[in-house]
């Protein structure tokens, strides 16, 4: 699978390339830059190398601006072969970051990524939980979930979830 790219790279020229790229740039630097367009490339490859080169940079320590490109080349990909790191992502310390790995979550759809979405609906950020329970809605993992959602109690009035209010003409 060295289907040549758009751009004249092959997958291993690409993975060589991503395995070989230096991590300690500054998340506006030109490195950044570089890294995200290789990853990016190893998106459209839809290989399992790009995959698993994509997951070594994350876990190498990139500028969170590379991570969240790279957790959404994993969605693109959804290939197995990123499911531990997105599961690791979903615990990162940024909610940003938690919000990709969600997004590439639902879409690698493992049984223990879904079980680390629906973690998620304790996150103590808000807008990690409403996306937790949005991609829970998507496959249908609502039922694994207890009843009233703990983790909407503190932003949301379970009680009218289930009612329509009257249309007043």
């Amino acid at each position: 699978t060295n289907a040549p790219f758009a751009h004249g790279q092959n997958t291993a020229q690409l993975t060589a390339e991503l395995d070989a790229a230096p991590t300690d740039a500054p998340s506006g630097g030109a490195d950044a830059e570089q890294l995200v367009q290789a990853i990016q490339a190893a998106a459209v490859a839809s290989s399992a190398d790009g995959a698993r080169s994509i997951s070594r940079l994350l876990l190498s320590g990139v500028p969170p601006r590379v991570a969240a490109a790279g957790l959404d080349a994993l969605g693109v990909l959804a290939r197995p072969e990123g499911a531990a790191v997105v599961l690791r992502f979903l615990e990162h310390r940024r909610p940003s970051l938690r919000r990709h790995a969600i997004a590439a979550a639902l879409a690698i759809h493992s049984p223990e990524l879904i079980a680390g979405i629906a973690a998620r609906l304790s996150d103590r950020d808000e807008t990690v939980r409403s996306d937790a329970a949005t991609a829970l809605a998507e496959v249908g993992g609502l039922r694994e979930v207890p009843l009233g959602f703990a983790a909407f109690e503190r932003d949301l009035d379970v009680s009218t979830s289930s009612q329509t209010p009257a249309l007043v003409p």
